[in-house]
């Protein structure tokens, strides 16, 4: 949503979100905190799918880019406008401290680098006048503050 930023405020939310606003640029941005993901995932031991390739076994999907297959996706793209009309809406509200930030606290603590995470919780945190990194909920909020990188594979 923060590489829409500018569309949403000037548009006020009349494109369709994931059909128009699911550029090459922006997919190339979500690919990049995918790779974090993953990586993350890998250090606990677990095997995660990349977003392309679980869009296409959920949604029996085919496509040889992330924005190909969300083009492919009915349920993303089958409809009229539906962008958020705000900056404040939940994909920025809610999904960057509640998701962004746990992740990128849990990859501080496994010693892995989220540069493209932390690029996104910081433009959210200017965008909204927050401070996502502190407001946000932490390995302290989840009670994984002082957990050794051994108990938190055994979770």
């Amino acid at each position: 949503m923060i590489m829409n930023a500018g569309r949403i405020e000037s548009e006020n939310g009349n494109f369709r979100f994931y059909g128009d606003g699911m550029t090459e640029a922006v997919c190339s941005v979500m690919e990049a905190m995918d790779k974090e993901r993953i990586l993350i995932g890998n250090v606990l031991g677990i095997k995660l799918l990349s977003t392309m390739d679980d869009m296409k076994k959920l949604y029996n999907l085919e496509g040889k880019t992330l924005r190909e297959t969300i083009l492919n996706n009915v349920v993303y793209c089958g409809h009229g406008t539906d962008a958020p009309t705000s900056m404040t809406y939940r994909y920025l509200s809610e999904d960057v401290p509640y998701l962004l930030v746990p992740v990128a606290s849990l990859a501080q603590k496994l010693g892995i680098s989220t540069p493209t995470i932390n690029s996104i919780i910081h433009l959210a945190s200017i965008v909204n006048g927050q401070n996502y990194f502190e407001t946000g909920i932490g390995l302290k909020e989840l009670g994984l503050e002082k957990a050794s990188v051994e108990e938190i594979r055994a979770l």
